[in-house]
Protein backbone atom coordinates (compact mmCIF):
# COMPACT_ATOMS: atom_id res chain seq x y z
CA UNK A 1 0.00 0.00 0.00
CA UNK A 2 1.52 3.34 -1.07
CA UNK A 3 0.26 6.50 0.63
CA UNK A 4 1.97 9.02 -1.32
CA UNK A 5 3.67 8.38 -4.72
CA UNK A 6 4.92 12.14 -4.89
CA UNK A 7 8.84 12.63 -5.50
CA UNK A 8 8.82 15.74 -4.41
CA UNK A 9 7.73 14.90 -0.55
CA UNK A 10 10.73 12.30 -0.11
CA UNK A 11 13.33 14.67 -0.97
CA UNK A 12 14.36 16.74 1.77
CA UNK A 13 16.21 20.53 0.71
CA UNK A 14 19.56 20.16 1.99
CA UNK A 15 18.87 24.16 3.77
CA UNK A 16 15.97 22.78 5.85
CA UNK A 17 18.05 20.32 8.41
CA UNK A 18 21.42 18.66 8.28
CA UNK A 19 20.78 15.10 5.82
CA UNK A 20 23.15 13.16 4.17
CA UNK A 21 22.74 15.18 0.80
CA UNK A 22 24.20 17.93 2.18
CA UNK A 23 27.12 15.99 3.49
CA UNK A 24 27.59 14.47 -0.17
CA UNK A 25 27.52 18.21 -1.62
CA UNK A 26 29.79 19.25 0.58
CA UNK A 27 32.13 16.15 -0.05
CA UNK A 28 31.33 16.59 -3.87
CA UNK A 29 32.41 20.08 -3.71
CA UNK A 30 35.75 19.33 -1.18
CA UNK A 31 37.19 16.57 -4.33
CA UNK A 32 36.22 19.47 -6.98
CA UNK A 33 38.50 21.84 -5.27
CA UNK A 34 41.23 19.37 -4.46
CA UNK A 35 40.90 17.59 -7.92
CA UNK A 36 41.77 21.84 -9.50
CA UNK A 37 44.33 22.06 -7.05
CA UNK A 38 45.90 18.80 -8.37
CA UNK A 39 45.00 19.80 -12.25
CA UNK A 40 46.76 23.30 -11.65
CA UNK A 41 49.50 21.82 -10.23
CA UNK A 42 50.27 18.98 -12.88
CA UNK A 43 49.37 21.93 -15.63
CA UNK A 44 52.17 23.93 -13.62
CA UNK A 45 54.09 20.99 -13.79
CA UNK A 46 54.00 20.38 -17.25
CA UNK A 47 54.21 23.82 -18.27
CA UNK A 48 57.73 23.67 -15.93
CA UNK A 49 58.82 20.49 -17.55
CA UNK A 50 57.86 22.36 -21.21
CA UNK A 51 59.86 25.26 -20.26
CA UNK A 52 63.14 23.58 -19.08
CA UNK A 53 62.42 21.22 -22.05
CA UNK A 54 62.28 24.48 -24.47
CA UNK A 55 65.20 26.02 -22.67
CA UNK A 56 67.31 23.23 -22.99
CA UNK A 57 66.44 23.10 -27.10
CA UNK A 58 67.21 26.25 -26.91
CA UNK A 59 70.94 26.02 -25.71
CA UNK A 60 71.77 23.42 -27.71
CA UNK A 61 70.52 24.98 -30.20
CA UNK A 62 72.82 27.89 -29.92
CA UNK A 63 76.02 25.83 -28.45
CA UNK A 64 75.12 23.39 -31.69
CA UNK A 65 78.12 24.33 -33.96
CA UNK A 66 79.39 26.89 -31.95
CA UNK A 67 82.86 25.42 -32.67
CA UNK A 68 82.13 24.66 -36.30
CA UNK A 69 80.46 28.89 -36.73
CA UNK A 70 84.25 30.06 -35.18
CA UNK A 71 86.88 29.64 -37.28
CA UNK A 72 90.00 31.39 -37.28
CA UNK A 73 93.46 31.48 -39.30
CA UNK A 74 96.37 29.26 -37.62
CA UNK A 75 100.04 30.62 -39.16
CA UNK A 76 102.04 29.62 -36.15
CA UNK A 77 102.39 28.02 -33.04
CA UNK A 78 104.18 29.47 -29.72
CA UNK A 79 105.31 27.33 -26.88
CA UNK A 80 105.41 28.82 -23.89
CA UNK A 81 106.32 26.85 -20.69
CA UNK A 82 108.97 24.30 -19.53
CA UNK A 83 109.28 22.06 -22.97
CA UNK A 84 111.26 19.06 -22.62
CA UNK A 85 111.40 18.97 -26.45
CA UNK A 86 113.73 21.20 -29.00
CA UNK A 87 111.54 23.89 -30.91
CA UNK A 88 112.28 22.17 -33.86
CA UNK A 89 110.36 18.83 -33.20
CA UNK A 90 107.25 20.67 -30.94
CA UNK A 91 106.27 22.58 -34.94
CA UNK A 92 106.53 18.94 -36.80
CA UNK A 93 104.31 17.85 -34.14
CA UNK A 94 101.70 20.81 -34.83
CA UNK A 95 102.50 20.95 -38.38
CA UNK A 96 99.27 19.04 -39.40
CA UNK A 97 96.89 22.03 -37.90
CA UNK A 98 98.50 25.41 -39.25
CA UNK A 99 96.10 26.24 -42.04
CA UNK A 100 92.90 28.26 -42.61
CA UNK A 101 89.54 28.35 -41.29
CA UNK A 102 90.40 25.92 -38.11
CA UNK A 103 88.23 25.93 -34.81
CA UNK A 104 88.31 25.14 -31.57
CA UNK A 105 88.34 21.67 -31.67
CA UNK A 106 91.53 21.37 -33.73
CA UNK A 107 93.89 23.24 -31.28
CA UNK A 108 92.55 21.30 -28.77
CA UNK A 109 94.03 18.19 -30.64
CA UNK A 110 97.19 19.82 -31.35
CA UNK A 111 97.32 20.15 -27.79
CA UNK A 112 96.74 16.51 -26.94
CA UNK A 113 98.47 15.40 -29.69
CA UNK A 114 101.81 17.44 -28.60
CA UNK A 115 100.80 15.70 -24.88
CA UNK A 116 100.66 12.43 -26.15
CA UNK A 117 103.94 13.05 -28.08
CA UNK A 118 105.45 13.83 -24.46
CA UNK A 119 104.27 11.08 -22.94
CA UNK A 120 105.55 8.68 -25.38
CA UNK A 121 108.89 10.74 -25.10
CA UNK A 122 108.92 9.64 -21.49
CA UNK A 123 107.61 12.97 -20.16
CA UNK A 124 104.51 11.82 -18.61
CA UNK A 125 104.22 14.37 -15.53
CA UNK A 126 103.44 17.09 -18.79
CA UNK A 127 100.49 18.67 -19.39
CA UNK A 128 99.63 20.85 -22.81
CA UNK A 129 96.77 23.55 -22.27
CA UNK A 130 95.25 25.83 -24.61
CA UNK A 131 95.35 29.42 -22.27
CA UNK A 132 92.19 31.85 -23.40
CA UNK A 133 94.10 34.43 -25.67
CA UNK A 134 93.15 36.07 -28.47
CA UNK A 135 93.29 34.37 -32.21
CA UNK A 136 93.42 37.37 -34.55
CA UNK A 137 96.97 37.75 -35.65
CA UNK A 138 97.20 33.78 -36.64
CA UNK A 139 99.29 32.30 -33.64
CA UNK A 140 98.09 30.06 -31.50
CA UNK A 141 99.88 29.61 -27.88
CA UNK A 142 99.96 26.24 -25.94
CA UNK A 143 101.43 26.27 -22.62
CA UNK A 144 103.32 23.29 -21.15
CA UNK A 145 103.10 22.61 -17.46
CA UNK A 146 105.46 20.39 -16.05
CA UNK A 147 104.41 18.45 -12.56
CA UNK A 148 107.39 17.42 -9.79
CA UNK A 149 107.21 15.39 -7.28
CA UNK A 150 106.68 17.36 -4.60
CA UNK A 151 108.19 15.02 -1.83
CA UNK A 152 110.10 11.31 -1.51
CA UNK A 153 109.16 9.67 2.10
CA UNK A 154 110.55 6.54 2.56
CA UNK A 155 108.77 4.64 5.45
CA UNK A 156 108.77 0.87 7.23
CA UNK A 157 112.45 0.28 5.76
CA UNK A 158 114.22 -2.39 7.68
CA UNK A 159 116.61 -3.78 5.96
CA UNK A 160 118.65 -0.59 3.58
CA UNK A 161 119.13 2.91 4.17
CA UNK A 162 117.47 5.46 3.08
CA UNK A 163 120.15 7.24 1.50
CA UNK A 164 120.68 3.73 -0.36
CA UNK A 165 116.90 3.43 -1.21
CA UNK A 166 116.85 7.10 -2.56
CA UNK A 167 120.41 6.00 -4.75
CA UNK A 168 118.64 3.32 -5.86
CA UNK A 169 115.87 5.61 -7.54
CA UNK A 170 117.49 8.72 -8.96
CA UNK A 171 114.47 10.04 -10.87
CA UNK A 172 112.21 10.23 -7.84
CA UNK A 173 114.07 13.55 -6.50
CA UNK A 174 111.50 16.13 -4.57
CA UNK A 175 111.24 18.97 -7.12
CA UNK A 176 112.04 17.28 -10.24
CA UNK A 177 109.59 16.07 -13.04
CA UNK A 178 110.45 12.39 -13.47
CA UNK A 179 111.62 10.65 -16.68
CA UNK A 180 109.74 7.63 -17.51
CA UNK A 181 111.40 6.62 -20.26
CA UNK A 182 112.15 3.08 -20.72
Amino acid sequence: MIANTNSEERIVHPLKKSCPSRIILSQRYLVYKVCGVIRNVLLLSALGFAQAALAQTQVERLTQGLTERVSFDVNSFVISGDNPLSEFAAQEILKPYLGEARGIDDIKQAADSFEQTLSDSGFSFYRVTFPPQELSDGTVELLIKRYQIGEVKITGNKHHSDANIKASMPLLLAGEAPSTRR
